[in-house]
């Protein structure tokens, strides 16, 4: 389970994505974020400009993650995140 929170032209946002939520949903917060995940599932994202890229499917916390750093101003991210930058990975590591 991990928090976003962040600005979508400006309006604040809050999302919660906990795939083992008892309210039957994966993602929770903002209706704008929540429309905006579900707009945009199966669209590709790149967690940067280069790459990797990901399709967005809104049971997938890393691709979840990925798109609201694309579509949206992400502030602060809390809880155990997916590390889409992949940051793990060696300085000459080639994607």
């Amino acid at each position: 389970m991990f928090d976003v929170s962040g600005y979508i032209d400006g309006v604040a946002y809050q999302l919660r994505h906990d795939p083992g939520s008892q309210l039957g949903d994966t993602n929770q917060g903002s209706s704008h974020a929540l429309a905006l995940i579900s707009v945009n599932a199966g669209q590709s994202f790149g967690a940067t400009p280069t790459g990797p890229f990901m399709v967005l499917d809104p049971e997938d916390g890393a691709t979840v993650l990925c798109a609201l750093y694309a579509l949206t101003q992400v502030v602060n991210v809390r809880g155990d995140a997916p590390d889409i930058l992949d940051t793990d990975a060696p300085a000459d590591a080639v994607f």
